[in-house]
């Protein structure tokens, strides 16, 4: 009875088990119960002698999954060879886990900045309809609209922003925007009424110093360690820019909010490589730009170190200067202009050798040659003294060159 009713190839049970593949929608299942629902009528299908296609099977997959996932369906719908069930099921697993990462730091990391006093802003850096001069960006209306995955094709060029291959710049992860708790856009505040923010029930809030400026200049930057995002209040300082439809504000020490309208990257020079600074906040309201300490020193590899006189961005694993600044009214002020002074290597040491130790670590030179050495290039020597006793390891190396009278027998 069962082998008639489910094991035989009839033209209605092969129809059934297509039509629940194609009908099978993720929902709320997790992937791997959504790929073990496909794959099990996919495999009855095979048993039956009527196999799916590996390509149709991986495009059905693909079709009902979420924007989340979009970077990963465009790497493989770019790839010149179908990729594998398993190796489907790996790669689409691991953007589950990325996004569940994604939406628990959301909802528990708040945004902070030291409080910088504001000033009435141009009435033009207010118009939510600013449009980007970038011929790259195209058109730059709050509402973004995305086309369905079933009409989604295989693109095959290379991103602008970040040079990967199998997306564009429209649907590049590094320009997603991150949504909050509010589905609300960002308005403009009117003059007439002040803007007042409201917070919900909170049990933690950030604490920061004032930093209080005379003056407004949208090209200066200053250097935070209290802020968690990078900030700006001019949109102009953002080349490629998407509008901020989240609910989150900028809370700051004093426990005020700031609204945020939009959000990009952008990278500034340095004495080697530009530093990358991402998830760069547009906050119209500030008086001042802010580079987050914390944000540099994860996104570049850097370690900032600061004092009364100047405060130097130094790589984290060579100690190679990139970038030295000075302080200016109190604040740590971003030079506008790359500096001409040479990039060190590394940190330069203050313990002073002795003449042995220079002769041993120049490779056992000649006592001419050693002095010479160390006065042409300033080495630090704790004394001028000249060698005690003779080398050991040139010792050494002279015995065996000396002369020795073959014994006679």
């Amino acid at each position: 009875m069962l082998l008639s009713t489910y094991g035989k190839p009839t033209r209605g049970h092969i129809r059934k088990l297509k039509y629940q593949i194609k009908t099978c929608v993720k929902g709320t299942k997790t992937i791997a119960e959504y790929l073990r629902i496909i794959k099990g009528k996919a495999d009855d299908l095979a048993l039956l002698g009527k196999p799916v296609d590996p390509e149709d099977l991986t495009e059905q997959i693909l079709a009902d999954l979420s924007d989340d996932y979009k970077p990963e369906i465009d790497a493989i719908n770019g790839r010149d060879t179908p990729v594998s069930f398993s190796e489907l099921h790996e790669r689409l697993l691991n953007r589950e886990a990325i996004i569940q990462c994604k939406e628990e730091t959301t909802q528990t990391a708040p945004i902070t900045a030291n409080a910088a006093d504001t000033r009435p802003r141009q009435q033009n850096q207010h118009n939510p309809n600013w449009r980007s001069n970038n011929n790259n960006r195209g058109n730059n209306n709050h509402t973004q609209q995305h086309p369905s995955n079933n009409n989604r094709g295989r693109y095959l060029g290379r991103c602008q922003a970040c040079g990967t291959l199998g997306h564009s710049v429209k649907y590049c992860p590094e320009y997603r925007i991150v949504r909050g708790t509010s589905s609300a856009p960002w308005q403009a505040p009117q003059p007439s009424q002040p803007w007042q923010p409201s917070f919900p029930n909170q049990t933690w809030q950030p604490r920061a110093h004032a930093a209080m400026v005379p003056f407004s200049d949208s090209s200066t930057w200053l250097v935070d360690s209290g802020a968690s995002h990078h900030m700006t209040s001019d949109l102009n300082n953002l080349a490629l820019h998407s509008p901020y439809n989240g609910g989150d504000d900028v809370i700051l020490g004093d426990g005020s909010g700031q609204q945020i309208s939009h959000t990009s990257s952008l990278s500034l020079p340095s004495l080697t490589s530009p530093f990358i600074l991402n998830n760069v906040l547009c906050v119209p309201s500030l008086d001042k730009n802010l580079i987050s300490v914390f944000q540099l020193c994860s996104s570049n590899g850097v370690v900032v170190t600061f004092t009364p006189t100047y405060f130097q961005v130094r790589d984290l694993i060579t100690g190679a200067l990139r970038l030295e600044g000075k302080p200016r009214d109190g604040t740590y002020e971003w030079p506008k202009h790359r500096s001409s002074k040479p990039p060190s290597l590394a940190y330069a040491s203050v313990v002073k050798a002795s003449l042995s130790d220079w002769h041993s670590r120049l490779g056992h030179p000649a006592i001419s040659i050693l002095q010479k050495t160390i006065s042409s290039f300033h080495l630090p020597l704790s004394s001028n003294v000249l060698l005690n006793k003779p080398c050991d390891a040139c010792s050494i190396n002279k015995m065996h060159k000396l002369p020795f009278s073959k014994k006679k027998k």
